[in-house]
This record gives C-alpha cells, structure tokens and sequence, in this order.
C-alpha cells in the first residue's frame, strides 16, 4: 500500500470532502485549509515523481485541473449560498462544454469565447447558454474599456483565431479561423487608452503575424 496522502484520499482511507470526481481526478476541500473555499484537485492515478510530469501534454494538463478547480471552488460558494451563480467563460469551456455542463450541473451558465460581449447580458439573466459550433466573432470591446494594467501600458488586442493548424496547438480549436479587428475599431481603442495615460500599446493576438 503506497503511503501517498493523496492516494489514501482517493481511497477513502482518510477521510475529506468531496466536491468534484471524474476518471481523471479528484476535486475536494483541503483538509486544513488557509482559506474557508481552498479546493485541492489531484490525479487519480498516482505520479511517483516529478519526472513523470516532464511529456509534452503536462502544462495543459496543469491548466485543465486549475480550470476544473476554480470551477468547483465557485460552485461550492454557490451550494452555501454565497453566491447566486456560476458562469463558467473562456477558452477552457470553449473547448470542453460538454464535458464542463455534465461534470458541473450547479452552473447557470458556459460562455465560449464568441459571447465575451454578451457576459452582463448572460449573468443577469443566469441562464445556460452555449453559442454551437467555432466563434466566428470579432470581440469588439466597449470604450473606454476596463483595463486591468499599470498606468504606463496597455494590451491592444487587433484579431482572433489563428489560420494554421499545428498539430501540437489547440487556439484553432477553441479560438477558431483567423480574422481580424476592423482598423477603426482597433484605432478607437488605441486612442481611448492614450487618452487614460498609457504610453505603450503591447499588440497582442493569438497570431499577430498573419
């Protein structure tokens, strides 16, 4: 028998509260927690060593179990009542909507990355929403935008998507084709950011080059 915490866990040998499960991993709360809401995800199957973590598939792994955390963290506040609901948004939910709506039914809502401007419109209305298929949207953020920066820079994102189909990448299939931000909208955009105080403009896209 491994003496692997976490494997005893899984097992049931040490007792933990579960909050999220699937063939892949084991979501529940920590058993001493630093915060009331600290859920810790882990592989089922056990990993001996960090050198198990080293193939090429191990970051997005990483990501997918933080996704899938913070997913679990929210319903859990939304089960004790101290939040009225769970929209889960972007490129993960994009990608895995099917599996996100069956592994999490406490969620009121999954948004792909075409609905980013329908955000204010979906909360409110706390409903399930899925636009089908790729996005083929442009986002066109309002102005002035909310910018999340320091004062002396600001990203200016000018398209989304990505033509290429590289066989190690997945933008593609969650960003869907390349298409660009009309020039007058990314122009207005620049000047209302110049206009907060910004002196530097990082362009920004999943592929700026095309």
């Amino acid at each position: 028998m491994t003496d692997c915490l976490f494997c005893k866990i899984i097992a049931g040998e040490i007792p933990s509260t579960k909050v999220y499960e699937n063939e892949s991993v084991y979501a529940f709360r920590d058993i001493n927690p630093q915060a009331p809401t600290h859920i810790l995800v882990v592989p089922r199957e056990h990993i001996g060593s960090v050198a198990e973590l080293t193939s090429a598939n191990s970051a997005a792994a990483a990501k997918c179990l933080e996704a899938v955390a913070e997913i679990a963290r929210a319903c859990e506040l939304k089960r004790a009542g101290r939040c009225k609901a769970v929209v889960a948004a972007g490129c993960f939910v994009q990608r895995y909507r099917a599996e996100v709506l069956k592994a999490f039914p406490d969620l009121d809502a999954v948004l792909g990355v075409d609905a980013l401007d329908r955000i204010s419109e979906i909360v409110a209305e706390a409903t399930s929403f899925v636009p089908p298929g790729l996005p083929k949207k442009v986002f066109d953020p309002p102005i002035p935008a909310l910018r999340l920066t320091g004062a002396a820079f600001a990203y200016l994102k000018v398209a989304e998507g990505c033509a290429h189909r590289c066989s190690y990448c997945a933008i593609p299939a969650i960003r869907g084709k390349f298409r660009s931000r009309p020039l007058k909208s990314i122009l207005a955009e620049a000047r209302a950011l110049i206009k907060t105080g910004v002196k530097e403009l990082n362009v920004i896209a999943q592929d700026p080059m095309l």
